[in-house]
């Protein structure tokens, strides 16, 4: 179920000449437009679990940052990791709740509530990516950006997975959000492949 998006211009021969794995490769467009970029991406995260995203020469090839910023709407980022100038990203794919499906009313100080996430599976798998919705609203203007946190702890409540992320993954920063303002922002959490049942 996993698939690459090369999101690097003028690489495609480079990468496929080294690359002998037996996933699907999908070259990005160069420069898109947001709708050229939708286009490109809906039928990619309908057909596939999880995508690794080779992001280089990106601010060449996608100066707007469609490609990302759809990713982080549309999909759940689980971490990235930097190879010299080369940045590999791992998402989860799935549906994409846009209610809260477990209600809360958490506050942060006075300007940030968070009134609710949605998970929606019951039962993951070593490998998988776990997606998680939270439900964000600005009660106040905000001066500061903050950083989310997601840890899954094991039954002694030591840490065995996570993903760390300002919000909409670095695209819905706080000291952006205005009163009143509401926000869905989604986080996937990679399983390691090691993990003990429970």
């Amino acid at each position: 179920g996993d698939a690459i998006l090369l999101s690097a211009p003028n690489q495609w021969e480079v990468f496929t000449y080294y690359y002998r794995g037996p996933l699907k490769v999908y070259p990005a467009p160069y420069r898109p437009t947001s709708q050229e970029t939708e286009a490109w991406l809906s039928p990619i995260l309908a057909s596939h679990e999880r995508l690794f995203v080779i992001y280089w020469g990106d601010i060449e090839s996608d100066p707007q940052r469609w490609i990302e910023a759809t990713l982080a709407q549309r999909a759940y980022k689980a971490g990235e990791s930097w190879n010299g100038d080369v940045r590999i990203a791992i998402y989860g794919t799935g549906s994409l709740p846009t209610a809260p499906d477990t209600h809360l009313e958490a506050s942060l100080g006075s300007g940030i509530r968070l009134s609710g996430s949605a998970l929606p599976a019951v039962r993951f798998e070593p490998g998988d990516i776990v997606p998680l919705t939270l439900f964000w609203t600005a009660n106040a203007q905000i001066t500061e950006r903050y950083k989310v946190f997601v840890h899954l702890l094991d039954p002694d409540g030591a840490l065995v997975a996570q993903t760390d992320s300002e919000p909409g993954s670095g695209f819905a920063l706080t000291d952006r959000w205005q009163p009143g303002e509401s926000q869905i922002d989604r986080y996937g959490v990679l399983l390691p492949a090691d993990l003990p049942t429970g």
